[in-house]
């Protein structure tokens, strides 16, 4: 059960990854990972840094359920790491922001998650 979880996840963020694209940002980083939290996607447009969370979910709203539990402090904490790895990005404004991905196919992004 959790390798067809695993596969539905990777297929979201590739999806994701081809629409952030299409709109013109730079993936950063793909799976980030750092000590504090991982990060699915760090995208780039021009002075902007995009931290972003995939949720493959059946529902709109259970995507935005699952949301609510993730703590802000860590996904700061982890755009931090990110930053430090990266000083170029660091005058960069950055957002956070989720994608959830319906079996419909629809991409829902939820833009400005939490202002830390």
């Amino acid at each position: 059960m959790k390798r067809t979880g695993d596969a539905t996840g990777r297929r979201a963020e590739e999806r994701c990854l081809q629409r952030l694209q299409q709109q013109g940002y730079q993936i950063l980083a793909h799976r980030y990972r750092n000590p504090a939290q991982e990060i699915d996607i760090v995208a780039c447009r021009e002075t902007l840094v995009l931290f972003i969370e995939v949720k493959a979910r059946p529902t709109l709203n259970h995507g935005r359920e699952i949301l609510s539990t993730l703590s802000p402090e860590r996904y700061a904490t982890a755009a931090g790491c990110f930053l430090a790895d990266h000083p170029h990005y660091d005058q960069h404004d950055i957002r956070f922001d989720a994608m959830i991905v319906t079996p419909d196919g629809n991409i829902h992004h939820l833009e400005h998650l939490w202002g830390v």
